[in-house]
């Protein structure tokens, strides 16, 4: 969806977290149904979202950047106790999660990624609650009501040069870092053909997507939207994911 009023942009799952956020979870709606309704690949098949796509969440946006002292009211994950704890029961090293900036977000209770462009703005932040008992994994922050889905979640280290592993979600992406550290992510598996041009000049990409049908429409939307790119695909089992895997897995 994209509002023509205020600017905002994100998938349907997007924008019920961020109601949830606004309104409260005592407002009397179930935000849990909501959002596997929302998230559910049968209703996100089923859309027609290539006018969206081009023309709503395009390269011609305006970008709205993050202020760095709106990102410094979020601790370092690395100083906080439940922050780390998340982190370690995901096995993700402190060095990965310093070498990211991970910030915790206590209100919430959400381990946060910032996302940065090619040249280092603060474009957004996105972050991944640690009680599984939250039915809403995943929120893409705003600021002043605004968002940019447009970008990838490493743009700012990628070298596009070299080969660039693709991974679904932040977590696979701190594992791939560990072994290899030229890798990116679109934060989720639903991502734009617009989205997909910012790769455009990419050489080789080496596509790790998830083991189910999501990933696999992923990864065959990411090679239409970039035929002149060069792509080798590793097929997960199902039910795979990098995040789960250990770092000699990921190696191999």
């Amino acid at each position: 969806m994209h509002c023509l009023s205020c600017g905002y942009s994100g998938t349907a799952g997007d924008v019920v977290l961020e109601l949830r956020h606004r309104l409260g979870k005592n407002y009397g709606i179930d935000f849990k149904a909501a959002f596997d309704i929302a998230e559910s690949d049968e209703n996100i098949s089923g859309m027609d979202t290539a006018y969206a796509d081009d023309n709503l969440t395009g390269s011609d946006k305006k970008i709205h950047p993050f202020p760095e002292n709106w990102l410094n009211t979020f601790p370092l994950c690395e100083d906080t106790e439940e922050g780390m704890m998340y982190c370690a029961s995901r096995a993700t090293p402190e060095w990965v999660v310093k070498k990211l900036g991970l910030r915790f977000d206590p209100l919430e209770q959400r381990v946060a990624f910032p996302i940065r462009d090619f040249n280092g703005m603060l474009v957004g932040l996105h972050g991944r609650a640690i009680s599984k008992s939250n039915p809403l994994k995943y929120r893409m922050y705003t600021h002043a009501q605004q968002n940019n889905p447009i970008f990838w979640l490493g743009e700012h280290w990628v070298d596009l040069d070299l080969p660039v592993v693709v991974t679904e979600s932040v977590f696979d992406l701190s594992r791939v870092f560990e072994v290899y550290q030229n890798v990116i992510c679109p934060l989720t598996a639903d991502f734009s053909h617009a989205k997909c041009q910012r790769l455009k000049v990419m050489g080789w990409g080496i596509d790790m997507f998830d083991g189910e049908l999501a990933g696999r429409k992923a990864s065959q939307k990411l090679k239409q939207s970039l035929p002149k790119v060069k792509f080798t695909s590793i097929r997960l089992d199902e039910g795979v994911d990098p995040g789960e895997m250990s770092p000699k897995g990921i190696r191999k």
